[in-house]
């Protein structure tokens, strides 16, 4: 379900696996990641920093006791965690104004309206309206594949930066700019999601959106994570479609 990728006295960063939802709930059955890490370790007070999607892969912030786990999301409010996704999306994006991320990356930054509805589902405008919230993302294409999509539409594997960490912020904002997010059921287009197969000749199972990269600011001192001050946690996106 999920690998180790560091681990300090009081937090573990693990790699999870796509498909594995984050914690369990409404028809969840025990496979969830932070159960499967509590029964691993033989630890009860571990617990999410933050979230991600079930069908996102990558890296989570697990903390290993209560104090670890205040210090971490008071981190995360002081924006003191900056976090990086990967994607591979229909098209190439070429909106937003120009802007830099935490360690100078170059990047263009896309802002919108996100609405949330009592469902779970997420709707993004252009215009605020009543009760939306402000989102702000920051990418840059690393690579284009020319002629992979169904109407010879290029692909773009972006890196993401998280200006603001919404409820499927990524897949719905660049869903909404005409770039989804190869093999989002939701958000994503079912003839774009057809076009593409796995590897190895499957049906694309899930959405191309990995967790890559945490990196910590400055920690302050009276902070129990000061051990991971100015580090940063990197994986490569675990991407499982053919791209000519």
């Amino acid at each position: 379900a999920s690998k180790v990728v560091a681990e300090t006295d009081d937090l573990l960063i693990v790699n999870k696996s796509q498909g594995i939802p984050v914690h369990g709930g409404k028809g969840v059955g025990t496979d969830n990641l932070i159960d499967i890490v509590r029964k691993d370790t033989h630890n009860a007070n571990m617990d999410l920093c933050h979230r991600i999607d079930m069908n996102t892969g990558g890296l989570v912030l697990i903390a290993k006791n209560k104090q670890a786990l205040s210090d971490c999301v008071e981190l995360f409010k002081n924006n003191l965690v900056v976090k990086r996704y990967r994607a591979l999306v229909l098209g190439e994006p070429d909106v937003g104004e120009p802007a830099v991320g935490e360690d100078g990356t170059i990047y263009k930054e896309v802002k919108g309206y996100l609405e949330k509805t009592k469902q779970g589902k997420v709707y993004i405008h252009d215009e605020k309206q009543p009760g939306d919230l402000d989102i702000a993302t920051k990418y840059r294409i690393l690579k284009t594949f020319e002629d992979a999509g169904p109407d010879g539409e290029s692909v773009s594997d972006l890196e993401l930066e998280l200006v603001t960490g919404r409820t499927h912020q990524i897949r719905a904002q660049f869903a909404h700019l005409g770039h989804p997010v190869l093999g989002d059921g939701n958000y994503g287009r079912n003839k774009v999601n057809m076009h593409f197969e796995t590897k190895d000749g499957k049906k694309v199972k899930y959405q191309q959106l990995f967790s890559c990269q945490i990196m910590f600011g400055k920690v302050p001192k009276n902070n129990i994570h000061v051990d991971v001050s100015g580090k940063t946690f990197k994986i490569g996106p675990d991407y499982n479609v053919r791209l000519k």
